[in-house]
């Protein structure tokens, strides 16, 4: 329910510390040391604290350091260990059979149309490595008539979003955007999301007070924006999709836990031990000892120096024999620690991802650097296939509501009388298998009569839909089946007298 008293605080009572949270990930994610700096700074100084000087020497530290992207890493692995290939959605009226239900044809063609059109398996992936960063991510259905002439899909933080949870399911949720903001004056625009309806409603208030509600109107980013529209569905015109629970940090939570959760101190770690080697071969270059009349004065600044790109020298005015003008020049080379560094640095990488779910060798850490059969990747990275299998089941029925929901706004706001069928939705996994291994597979059990052509045609080709499986069926049948009888009837082996 929208705010109706202008001193409410803003963001909610409750919500704060989950806020904070996100904005920690956010800046990992980010991989901006700015940010990160900015972080610990309002970490160590808040005004019940007035530690500014502490607050101020970990911000410096913080942004002498050279950043390993290892977060978005993270997340990047995660989307794609999802969504690498594209789900299968279908349903499952549109394809019984020889006859299927023709309204359930017409929606899935429907549907295949608003997935294509929203360019849907990106925006999956995009949903996906933001969920993993922050915890959590939600996709909402809209609609403008201007732009697309059927619903437009798009992910939504979980940093602008106030949800409310009820037995573990999402019943409302407010989603908030900054319009502008002066440093005293600050202008919201809330979006509640119930079931069946969008309301809409700017705010001005202050930095931490929701403030008073103004007429849509008034604001260009708002005008001609109705108040409150129907969705046309029987649910939220929204998802929540949480990264992994139960969130360790809050058990009780409906939202979901971040990857980067409890292993910030393994990436600040990391930072700085790369940040050593880095200094390393700053400081172990090679250098050069030479008598003060090989120097060459600078004019402007009075100074001496060698300069070492020079390409042609005058020879010094000297007595010196060459023998020993030579020894006067004294090469110094220290020793750079790279194997002790880079050790540590992939120790701790190999921390961070298995602390994360996966297996290190999916983020290249061990490879055998020989290309391997599908079932020897899935024994080596058997971690990372258990996460993301867990995580989708997170996904599959959020995905499943996403689209029956945008299949019920195309009927509101675009195809009117469309029949709404429930999508179903099949993760693939991102194995690649190999040909010569699911050969193998499906001779055996051929040969061991555990099951029909038609599930050998699937197993080979999970993609194909029902038609197309028994089209092959039929074409298998067809070739294998016996010669025609050619009308000359049996061999007479009776012989003749």
């Amino acid at each position: 329910m929208l705010p109706t008293n202008a001193s409410t605080a803003w963001p909610p009572e409750g919500r704060t510390d989950v806020l904070r949270e996100i904005e920690i990930y956010s800046a990992w994610y980010s991989g901006d040391l700015i940010k990160l700096s900015d972080v610990a700074y309002r970490t160590f100084w808040t005004p019940e604290k007035e530690d500014q000087i502490l607050a101020n020497k970990v911000r410096q530290e913080i942004r002498r350091l050279v950043h390993m992207p290892i977060a978005a890493d993270l997340a990047s692995l995660s989307a794609n260990m999802l969504f690498s290939e594209h789900p299968i959605v279908t349903i499952a009226e549109a394809n019984k059979g020889e006859n299927p239900d023709g309204a359930a044809v017409f929606c899935q063609e429907r549907l295949q149309y608003i997935i294509e059109a929203n360019q849907f398996p990106a925006v999956l992936l995009q949903a996906a490595e933001l969920a993993s960063a922050m915890g959590g991510a939600y996709m909402k259905v809209n609609w403008d008539k201007e732009l697309s002439d059927c619903p437009i899909i798009a992910p939504a933080l979980n940093s602008n979003a106030i949800p409310t949870f009820r037995y573990g399911r999402l019943v409302s949720v407010i989603f908030c955007r900054t319009l502008s903001n002066d440093g005293v004056k600050v202008v919201r625009l809330l979006e509640d999301h119930t079931p069946g309806y969008i309301e809409t409603a700017v705010y001005v208030g202050s930095s931490n007070t929701i403030g008073t509600r103004m007429p849509l109107d008034l604001f260009p980013e708002t005008t001609g924006m109705p108040d409150k529209v129907k969705t046309g569905a029987t649910g939220l015109a929204c998802v929540y999709i949480p990264n992994m629970l139960p969130n360790r940090k809050d058990p009780g939570s409906c939202e979901g836990q971040s990857d980067l959760s409890g292993i910030e101190s393994l990436m600040e770690t990391l930072n700085e031990v790369y940040t050593s080697l880095l200094r390393e071969f700053r400081i172990g270059k090679g250098r050069i000892v030479v008598p003060k009349d090989f120097l060459v004065r600078d004019n402007e600044l009075g100074t001496r120096y060698f300069d070492l790109d020079q390409e042609v020298f005058v020879p010094v005015s000297t007595n010196v024999t060459q023998d020993k003008l030579n020894d006067q020049i004294t090469a110094q080379q220290f020793s750079i620690r790279s194997t002790e560094h880079l050790d540590a640095c992939k120790e701790l990488i190999t921390r961070i991802v298995a602390s994360a779910g996966y297996a290190p060798q999916s983020v290249g850490i061990d490879a055998q650097g020989t290309a391997e059969s599908g079932t020897a990747l899935r024994v080596r990275e058997r971690k990372s296939f258990v996460t993301t299998a867990k995580k989708g089941e997170y996904w599959r029925p959020a995905i499943e509501a996403l689209l029956f929901a945008a299949l019920e706004v195309d009927r509101e706001q675009f195809t009117h009388g469309l029949s709404v069928f429930k999508p179903n939705v099949v993760i693939q996994d991102s194995v690649v298998y190999d040909l010569a291994e699911m050969a193998t597979t499906l001779d055996t059990l051929n040969r061991a009569q555990a099951v029909s052509t038609h599930i050998l045609v699937s197993m080979l080709h999970p993609e194909w839909d029902a038609d197309e499986v028994e089209a092959e069926v039929e074409r298998i049948k067809e070739a294998n089946a016996p010669p025609a009888d050619l009308g000359f009837g049996e061999p007479d082996n009776t012989g003749t007298e």
